[in-house]
Parts: structure tokens; C-alpha cells; sequence
């Protein structure tokens, strides 16, 4: 059972490749699967998460919350190119979708979350502003993502406008909140939540129960070219902490929206 699901997740690899060479070919595919993802599940992307049978371990991945750096860890590998590993976990069969099975309840399983504020920025910039490349090609994720509507670079501000009208059940997953990802009708979906900004002792108390691999670079998923607060206005900062609010109080960051408060008043004094 095991070697016939990491054959049709080579297939799954085949075809990305295959569609990933024209743009008309992605952008009808990522939209049809998008579409029948909504209809079946009730969401365009749904939850991936890495499950590691040997180690009874399943991590439910966060994007843009150093998932790259989290997922060699399991591996001992770590690709020439960082957005290979997605590609690398889907061959070995250890990417998941949707939430963890009833027989993996003695499975130990964690997550590492992100302060929303710098996360969305991490996700524009991603988007946006970097050059991506999975297998060797230029990838354009917003593209074809609700049929090119998120396609222009219209400024972080224009951006944060059209996350904040677009539902959970429509979100990328670069910026579908944080709580849709690790919780299920308010039942959390994991044992252990760790902080971005607390990585090194989050991750070491994660290793302890899990025994996976140390942690590699994980200071870069978290550090900006520029401070991630001066994207923000008082108006954006309130339209995402709305957008956001389970994020900012389940998870511990109800006191962010006034500290960057603080931040943007004492920049424009």
C-alpha cells in the first residue's frame, strides 16, 4: 500500500512538471483542481501536512513559517534549490492532505505559527518579489491563482485589501489563517504550537519528543530586507488584525496590533 501510494505521488510529480512547461496548461489546471477542491472539501487549498510513520510524527505545515527548513529536517537533506523540498517530500510520499487520521492519535504532532502582521508581508514579498523556481522552472504562483486575479503587483497595501475580502475558503495557502490550519471545529489538531520568534528552544523541545533532524536556517524565515511594520499604515493594520483575529488571540499575539499602533504613530511623530 505504502510503495503504490509513493507511485502515484511520482505521477503527481510528472504531471506538475509536465504543466508547469505552459502557462494556459497551469492556469486551466490550478483552477479546475482549485474549483473541485471548493466543491468537495468546501476549500481551494486544502491542509497538508508531513506524517512520518517511523518516527510517529506529523507536522502540520504553515507556510511561510520556516516550513522549508522544517520539512529537511525529516529527510537529513536539504535540496540545491529550497522549493524543491516540496516536490522531494511528495516522491517519498510523505505529503498529506486535509487532517491527520484516527489511527495516528498516538502520533506526536506540532506546528510552528507566525505573528499574522509578518507573515503577510513575508507572503507578499514571496509572491511578488521573488523568483521562484520548483524542478529547475519558473514558477508564478499568483498566476493562475483565482484566475490571475491576485496577478499585479499593485503595492503591499492594495494586496493586504484583497486578502482581507477573500475568505479562508478561497485563501492561497500562504495566507489562509493560521487557526483554519491547526484547528477543527475549535479543537486543536495538534499537541504542540511553537512561535517563529521562538524557534530555537520551540524546535529543540519539538526534536526532544520527535527525535527529527536540527533545524537549518530557520533565522531566514523570519528576517526582511526591511522592517515588515513599515508596510503597514493605521488603516491596513486594522483591516488585517479583523481578517486575522482568531490568529492574533488563539495564538498568542493579542497585544500586536497595539504595539505596531505605537510603531506607526511614533514613525509619523
Amino acid at each position: 500500500m505504502k510503495d503504490r501510494m509513493i507511485e502515484n505521488r511520482k505521477i503527481i510529480v510528472v504531471l506538475h512538471n509536465i504543466l508547469s512547461r505552459s502557462k494556459l496548461l497551469r492556469f486551466i489546471a490550478v483552477n479546475l483542481y482549485d474549483t473541485v477542491n471548493l466543491f468537495v472539501f468546501g476549500t481551494m487549498r486544502r491542509r497538508q501536512y508531513i506524517r512520518d510513520d517511523d518516527r510517529k510524527v506529523i507536522y502540520m505545515i504553515n507556510p511561510k513559517v520556516a516550513c522549508s527548513s522544517i520539512q529537511e529536517s525529516f529527510i537529513s537533506y536539504k535540496p540545491d534549490n529550497e522549493n524543491d523540498i516540496h516536490i522531494e517530500m511528495e516522491k517519498r510520499g510523505l505529503i498529506h492532505y486535509g487532517k491527520p487520521p484516527l489511527d495516528t492519535e498516538d502520533y506526536y504532532k506540532f506546528s510552528i505559527v507566525r505573528n499574522p502582521f509578518s507573515r503577510l508581508v513575508s507572503c507578499y514579498e514571496y509572491r511578488y518579489h521573488k523568483d521562484v523556481y520548483v524542478n529547475g522552472r519558473r514558477v508564478r504562483e499568483y498566476d493562475s491563482y483565482m484566475w490571475g486575479s491576485f496577478k499585479k503587483d499593485k503595492g503591499f497595501k492594495e494586496f493586504a485589501n484583497r486578502v482581507c475580502k477573500t475568505p479562508d475558503s478561497r485563501s492561497d495557502q500562504t495566507f489562509i489563517s493560521q487557526v483554519s490550519i491547526l484547528y477543527e471545529n475549535d479543537r486543536s489538531l495538534v499537541d504542540f504550537i511553537g512561535k517563529i520568534e521562538n524557534i530555537k528552544e520551540d524546535f529543540s523541545a519539538i526534536q526532544e519528543r520527535s527525535n527529527l533532524d536540527e533545524i537549518r536556517h530557520a533565522n531566514q524565515a523570519n528576517s526582511q530586507k526591511i522592517d515588515w511594520r513599515d508596510y503597514y499604515d493605521e488603516n491596513t493594520a486594522y483591516k488585517v488584525y479583523k481578517r486575522y483575529a482568531d490568529d492574533f488571540k488563539m495564538l498568542g499575539y493579542a497585544d500586536e496590533l497595539g504595539l505596531l499602533l505605537d510603531y506607526i504613530r511614533k514613525d509619523k511623530k
